[in-house]
């Protein structure tokens, strides 16, 4: 009887040690990232398609097999919009989750709120994903948000050559953001024989442009950079189109997503865009990852947006830089990350080693009288300019 058990006890040792040997994706356990989304707080309209675009990455790695033979886990923590809960999140991803990499689309404010948390351990990639101001560098942190080098250079040479004249005149928000996007406008001006003819900034939450489309009158530009947040570009789209300036006047703005544009109403009729990606987008690369982000996340999913997609972007191109490299480690995965290329929806994406931002594609989308946007032209993946120094 002894021995009867002695064997079956040895045979299922044995049996223990060839499942264990054989290997699941999950046998050493999940690799964990985390994402920080803005899912309340006064961005939280962008929030849920920013948690639907690292989930459906995934989503994706995972259908593939996996990372590292090993599947892939998102936590997910909401910054509420807020710089002093995006630092918590972010010492609770580090000692806490022990994630290997962390993904954030936040303010810049929540942005330099979470870098002294990752340069202090020193071992967790970080990877900001949101359109911001330009010149944010740390060795610890790459970027894939749109800059105002990405979305106007492009652009000024394009309208000018399409449409003639060369008169600007830019509006913006009173804070780092547009006045660094009106120094780097400035460049483009110079650059391609333009003529600013009035710059003017604004409180966050100005809803009265009477003053500044009393002077937009008097000086007749051609074009407009509008640089201001959604509920200000709503406010101003919904004056400039009531005084039927739209008739002679071509408004680009950076910062209106299709929610925006949806509020905006029949005012957003004409309205340029200057962008990373758009849904719009006619190739078959976008309609593939369409068509599998509804499968998968169901038909009532978020919207992506050229916001959101930066960090569907991000984690895709860190999973890249892991496979190259075989591990997790943190000095090789940063090594590989400036070597890889990633097949986006909206074109072309890969990193620059010397000021860790992305080179994106880039596109002009221009809102019909239905509100619905369609590309119009692409500039294909743009240079981030001289950010930082590595």
């Amino acid at each position: 009887m002894k021995r009867r058990h002695l064997a079956t006890f040895i045979g299922l040792m044995l049996l223990m040690m060839l499942i264990a040997g054989c290997g699941t994706a999950t046998s050493e356990g999940a690799i964990k990232i985390g994402m920080m989304g803005q899912l309340s707080g006064g961005a939280s309209f962008l929030g849920p398609s920013e948690e639907a675009a690292a989930r459906i990455a995934v989503a994706e790695i995972n259908a593939q097999g996996g990372l590292l033979g090993r599947d892939l886990e998102m936590i997910m923590c909401d910054t509420a919009t807020d710089a002093g809960t995006a630092n918590e999140c972010a010492k609770r991803f580090i000692n806490e989750n022990q994630v290997d990499a962390m993904f954030a689309a936040s303010t810049s404010a929540s942005r330099e709120a979470v870098l002294p948390v990752v340069e202090e351990n020193g071992k967790t990639l970080y990877f900001y994903n949101a359109i911001y101001e330009g010149h944010s560098c740390s060795e610890n942190m790459w970027i894939f948000g749109t800059m105002p080098e990405n979305q106007i250079f492009p652009v000024v040479p394009y309208m000018q050559d399409e449409f003639g004249g060369n008169k600007w005149y830019f509006i913006g928000n009173d804070y780092n953001w547009p006045q660094n996007t009106l120094e780097i406008s400035k460049q483009s001006f110079a650059a391609n024989g333009s003529e600013l003819v009035g710059d003017k900034f604004v409180p966050i939450g100005t809803s009265d442009y009477t003053s500044i489309l009393q002077d937009i009158s008097e000086v007749k530009p051609d074009y407009i950079l509008l640089i201001v947040l959604p509920s200000d570009a709503v406010a101003f789209m919904t004056q400039f189109h009531s005084l039927g300036l739209d008739a002679n006047i071509k408004v680009i703005a950076t910062l209106v997503e299709e929610s925006t544009v949806e509020a905006m109403g029949e005012a957003s009729n004409g309205l340029y865009i200057s962008v990373g990606y758009h849904t719009s987008l006619d190739t078959p690369r976008n309609k593939a990852f369409l068509e599998n982000y509804y499968k998968v996340l169901g038909e009532d999913a978020a919207v992506q947006n050229f916001i959101s997609m930066h960090t569907y972007d991000a984690v895709r191109t860190w999973a890249l830089a892991v496979e190259k490299a075989g591990t997790l480690d943190y000095e090789a995965v940063a090594e590989a990350l400036p070597t890889v290329t990633w097949d986006s929806p909206g074109g072309e994406v890969r990193l620059d080693a010397s000021t860790h931002h992305a080179f994106l594609p880039i596109s002009l989308v221009r809102v019909n009288a239905d509100g619905i946007g369609e590309v119009v032209h692409s500039f294909g993946t743009v240079d981030p300019g001289p950010q930082c120094d590595f």
